[in-house]
């Protein structure tokens, strides 16, 4: 069975996760999010949004996601970065999902990256997580998706 790591807006992850949770909780969330890239041996889809830009100021993040692509590549498994500003990133998975035949050849996908909202199951994470479920695609989100609580959103 074919796995695939989608990665939803690792830039979230970045200053935007500093804002809003705090210097060192968002310093274990992107450790957390490094470290699940780095011993991810599927295909990797990173979906990235405006805030990508601030990746390469967070090389332990940064240097995980070209290094989660690369493993991928030289393993034959899919390997593909995309934009997908939010709310853009349902539809661009949407599409790659169809492209690849992902429910046709049983591909299953964890889905991790920034926002998640462990309560509601919203924010960018969960609504790809809930796109892949309406299309019969199996999904999952990761413990490593980087959460906030809803509560703290204004």
């Amino acid at each position: 069975m074919e796995r695939v790591l989608v990665v939803v807006h690792p830039g979230s992850a970045c200053g935007s996760a500093t804002y809003n949770l705090g210097r060192t909780e968002a310093q274990s969330a992107r450790g957390e999010l490094a470290d699940e890239l780095t011993r991810w041996d599927g295909g990797v889809v990173v979906v990235d949004g405006e805030l990508s830009d601030e990746l390469p100021y967070y090389p332990q993040l940064a240097n995980a996601i070209d290094g989660a692509l690369a493993r991928a590549a030289a393993a034959g498994h899919l390997s593909v970065r995309i934009e997908g500003d939010d709310p853009d990133q349902v539809a661009v998975i949407e599409a790659l999902a169809a492209e690849q035949n992902w429910k046709e050849r049983g591909v299953t996908c964890a889905v991790t990256g920034a926002w998640f909202h462990p309560k509601d199951g919203s924010g960018c994470v969960g609504g790809v997580h809930k796109a892949l479920l309406a299309l019969g695609i199996g999904a999952e989100v990761s413990n490593h998706a980087v959460c906030i609580d809803p509560e703290e959103v204004e």
